[in-house]
């Protein structure tokens, strides 16, 4: 028809005068239409690559040691048995007390007289002798004098030899605490030392691990804001008693592993011997000396409570109440 072929003309037309338009290049119907070689933008060029400088002197790569240092005691430096460079000889020089000797003969010699006063159960003023009662005394003989004479001889060479074991000539400062240590157990193979003090925190020392740092290699707060009241090894020392101001204690493995939690008593029962545990702040906590499933706590509600370590968590084995001489309550 008619109408068809005009509009086919028209088309043709437009067709033509896009071309035109674009500079005789043939264009498709769709799509936007060809920019040529404005459509091509240049790259922007990369920089050389230039490699780090080299280090110039030892202050950089002491620097770079203090950097590494939190991540390098991480790893292990190396593997098998290392010998220590460092001379014992060195170690306990820098070790030694700077204290007069005389001083020091002093101090072992009371602290000799009084363990052995209180080994036989006197204490230091009962165990020495009275001069002005001895003036009054007659002398008297006793035929044994010889025997007691080679006896304290034997006794001063027990003195000097204890005096000589007693390792005061050495000392080292081992800082972790930020407050007053209230107490401190020994391992009974004096390898391991616990701590605990103010700043609610317990830490752990490694005698066999410790390095010239002298730091301890845990630390851990047994409850949230309370001070640490005692601590005690067990007599195989695989566990340890750790109590708090809080009322229950707590049973920790030789690496600070909480096992159990004490029982808690109920505060409104009036009578102690009626509670499951404690109901105030603990003041004590040991150990049995032969029993090692048997441990004693002490606490200002005036009672002393025997606990067996494999049902502490559910009531005590005994209650002892503390009276002073008025038979009123007292704490122990």
């Amino acid at each position: 028809s008619s109408s068809e072929s005009d509009f086919d003309d028209d088309e043709e037309e437009l067709r033509k005068l896009r071309q035109a338009r674009a500079g005789g290049r043939p264009q498709k119907n769709d799509g936007p239409p060809d920019l040529g070689d404005d459509a091509f933008v240049p790259r922007a060029q990369k920089p050389p690559f230039k490699p780090p400088p080299a280090k110039t002197s030892l202050l950089d790569e002491a620097e770079e040691a203090a950097a590494n240092d939190d991540l390098r005691l991480a790893f292990p430096v190396s593997f098998g048995k290392t010998e220590s460079k460092q001379s014992l000889v060195e170690v306990h020089a820098a070790t030694r007390r700077q204290v007069e000797k005389d001083k020091d003969k002093l101090t072992l010699q009371a602290m000799v007289k009084e363990a052995e006063a209180a080994s036989k159960g006197l204490s230091l003023n009962q165990g020495s002798s009275n001069p002005s009662a001895g003036d009054e005394m007659e002398p008297q003989i006793d035929e044994d004098s010889d025997e007691e004479s080679s006896d304290d001889e034997e006794e001063g060479q027990q003195d000097s030899s204890l005096t000589q074991r007693i390792p005061c000539a050495n000392e080292v400062t081992m800082k972790g605490h930020t407050r007053t240590i209230s107490t401190m157990t020994l391992d009974p193979a004096g390898a391991r030392l616990i701590t605990g003090g103010y700043d609610f925190n317990v830490r752990l020392w490694d005698f066999n691990g410790m390095d010239a740092n002298f730091k301890s290699f845990r630390d851990f707060a047994p409850w949230e804001g309370q001070q640490v009241v005692s601590l005690h090894y067990s007599i195989t020392g695989d566990r340890f008693l750790c109590a708090t101001a809080k009322n229950q204690a707590g049973i920790y493995t030789r690496d600070a592993v909480k096992e159990a939690d004490f029982c808690k008593g109920d505060m409104y029962v009036h009578d102690m011997s009626q509670t499951k545990g404690h109901v105030a702040a603990l003041v004590a906590a040991r150990w049995h000396p032969t029993d090692r499933s048997t441990c004693m706590t002490a606490s200002i509600d005036g009672t002393l409570r025997l606990w067996d370590v494999n049902t502490c968590d559910k009531k005590q084995v005994t209650v002892l109440k503390c009276k002073n001489a008025r038979g009123t309550k007292c704490i122990p």
